[in-house]
């Protein structure tokens, strides 16, 4: 009998250690690609954020995450005070990080499929981050969208009120909530909506059916700049808005593509001159003709498409016509 008793601890015991290295192989495979997650997991914690369930209409009290690779299910309201943050795995190609001092509400991830579709926004910032297209909606009290594939930083003060989107890949549509005219926000863009407070109260127009529109201004597309993103930490981001600076200003030293041109380096049409700063130092901000090394040189573009008939002008008009780069125009002769 005793044998057998052992027999069945032993059992019991091997069970153990194969479910606790089954859950492992699970937690650690959750934030990969290819991976099925049946809830929400917290993969990341700063601090000691804190979440609120709800089951059943029945409240829970807030329980501080501790640990990674807690599983969410149901309802449930994320908190973070000013040393916390949290990362969300919320499908295999998605993450949401919730900053400090915010609050992320979650009215239902479903018990039986463990997907989210929708989440609030009540405060604070997040950093959405999707390599696919999606269905979740995200809102607030002055903006909602359905979330789109890419990578973009959503700021909500409620107390001002304003709503401020920063998009670091991908485009977003943005615009007041349930308004009807919108920007669309590329790669290294931002837009804000600021809101307006009656009797401390974010105001609405309330339209004929029944759709309440926050009363405020959008603001027009603006450039994400550096001293920003460091503002905010976005280290990720950084690399991004260094990209998109390269690549603008390669394309305003690009001179508009016209017809006919049939010279190259610079571009020209047929019978143009191109007034060309030669010998100029490096890291120069104009053409230097006032060193004795520089010239300003002329040359016309002939009907072979070459820059021809080359002229050395005077450093008097050299100084006026020659600048950094090659300036084509029609010929002074």
């Amino acid at each position: 009998m005793k044998f057998l008793s052992g027999l069945v601890l032993c059992a019991f015991f091997l069970s153990d250690i194969s479910f606790a290295v089954e859950t492992a192989k699970k937690t650690t495979k959750i934030a990969g690609p290819e991976t099925k997650l049946d809830g929400v997991y917290v993969v990341e914690i700063k601090g000691r954020p804190q979440i609120e369930r709800k089951k059943e209409g029945i409240e829970d009290s807030r329980i501080t995450l501790a640990t990674k690779n807690e599983k969410v299910r149901g309802q449930a309201i994320f908190h973070t005070d000013a040393g916390s943050e949290i990362v969300l795995q919320i499908e295999p190609k998605i993450q949401m990080k919730i900053y400090p001092e915010s609050e992320v509400y979650v009215p239902l991830i479903s018990w039986d499929t463990g997907k989210l579709e929708q989440f609030s926004l009540k405060s604070g910032r997040i950093r959405w981050h999707s390599e696919v297209n999606t269905k979740i909606k995200m809102d607030s009290d002055l903006f909602e969208s359905v979330m789109p594939m890419g990578t973009f930083f959503i700021f909500y003060n409620r107390k001002a009120p304003q709503i401020q989107i920063l998009s670091f890949k991908g485009q977003i549509e943005f615009h007041e909530k349930h308004g009807e005219e919108s920007l669309i926000l590329g790669e290294g863009k931002k837009a804000h909506f600021l809101g307006k407070l009656e009797e401390g109260e974010i105001a609405y127009d309330i339209l004929l059916n029944g759709r309440k529109i926050p009363k405020g201004q959008k603001s027009q597309i603006e450039d994400i700049s550096a001293e920003e993103v460091k503002s905010y930490s976005l280290e990720e981001e950084m690399k991004v808005i260094e990209q998109v600076r390269k690549k603008r200003l390669v394309e305003s030293h690009k001179a508009p593509v016209r017809k006919n041109e049939i010279c190259k380096k610079p571009n020209g049409i047929f019978n143009e001159c191109a007034w060309i700063c030669e010998g100029n130092p490096k890291n120069q901000t104009r053409c230097r003709m006032d060193l004795a090394k520089v010239r300003c040189v002329r040359s016309r573009c002939n009907a072979n498409g070459e820059w021809a008939e080359p002229f050395e002008v005077d450093r008097a008009s050299g100084a006026k016509l020659c600048q950094l780069r090659p300036v084509v125009q029609a010929c002074d002769y």
